[in-house]
């Protein structure tokens, strides 16, 4: 989707900040509860990337088009 709108550049910021918050957070999550630490920083990763790409794809489209109704 990102290459079809010519966004890709956003796309790796979007993850390159998700990872850059993310890994300490991770750290110290695996620190304070191990293995579940680690799994449930992983979801938060996978989780906040995604929603944060779905909702900039739907505003970004939402300006890019102007939908018009079907006329009969």
């Amino acid at each position: 989707m990102w290459r079809a709108i010519n966004r890709v550049k956003t796309s790796i910021i979007i993850n390159l900040v998700t990872l850059g918050v993310g890994v300490p957070l991770g750290l110290y999550l695996t620190k304070l509860y191990g293995i579940w630490g680690a799994i449930i920083a992983v979801t938060l990763w996978f989780t906040v990337s995604h929603l944060y790409s779905f909702f900039y794809l739907i505003t970004y489209l939402n300006k890019r088009q102007s939908v018009t109704p079907l006329s009969d």
